[in-house]
């Protein structure tokens, strides 16, 4: 709950949020992440993303179906 409390503090205090949508332990990105960008959108704060996995969603997912 401090973690939450802390981070939508910063978010509010923030110009820009700059956020990794790069997969995390899954074909997405970090759940808290999402969320932390949802937040800043709803602040009308310029957000901002990057990732490590220049495939899109749709390509991570067909892969992730054909090694099943």
């Amino acid at each position: 709950m401090e973690i939450y409390k802390s981070n939508c503090l910063m978010i509010g205090q923030a110009d820009i949020v700059l956020a990794s949508f790069s997969p995390f332990r899954s074909r997405h990105c970090n759940v808290e992440t999402r969320f932390e960008i949802g937040f800043a959108i709803a602040l009308r704060k310029p957000v901002y993303t990057y990732s490590n996995d220049t495939r899109t969603l749709i390509e991570r997912i067909k892969k992730t179906f054909l090694k099943c």
